[in-house]
């Protein structure tokens, strides 16, 4: 038996440990099909994020989708043409698709991976026309010397 048992029931804490808001967390998620009358600007495919915010350089947003065995693809804007975007529900955007309007709720040929590990962060990659965005923080794109 333990000499000084804990008290039933025992206490809730009373502060909740501070939410934290990063860089690196997922704004939204948008149906991007109509993303070239938005003026995205198209950057490729990529397989890190480090090279998709350096693609994306000079731009406050980045869509990432589709992803592939290959990588996943990368467009930049700003974000009001970001916010020109419908938003989806973030499964959408994590390999679960259900929207029967944006191709009859499949992700077609992105058949993932749906995420990407990071330097410690967890990325959604987004799907068929289903854009996982992005703040392109300028303080990451940094020279570091080694």
């Amino acid at each position: 038996l333990t000499p000084h048992p804990t008290p039933l029931p025992t206490p809730a804490p009373t502060t909740l440990a501070p939410t934290m808001t990063s860089p690196d967390e997922i704004l939204k998620c948008v149906d991007t099909r109509l993303r070239d009358s938005y003026g995205w600007s198209p950057r490729g495919v990529f397989q890190t994020i480090r090279d998709a915010r350096v693609a994306c350089a000079g731009y406050t947003r980045m869509s990432l989708e589709c992803p592939t065995s290959a990588g996943f693809e990368v467009f930049c804007g700003s974000e009001s043409m970001m916010n020109a975007a419908p938003t989806l529900a973030v499964q959408e955007c994590e390999g679960l698709p259900s929207n029967p309007n944006i191709h009859g709720g499949s992700n077609l040929h992105c058949v993932g991976p749906y995420f990407l590990t990071e330097d410690s962060m967890l990325y959604a990659l987004g799907g068929a026309n289903r854009g996982a965005v992005y703040r392109v923080d300028p303080s990451i794109l940094k020279c570091v010397d080694t």
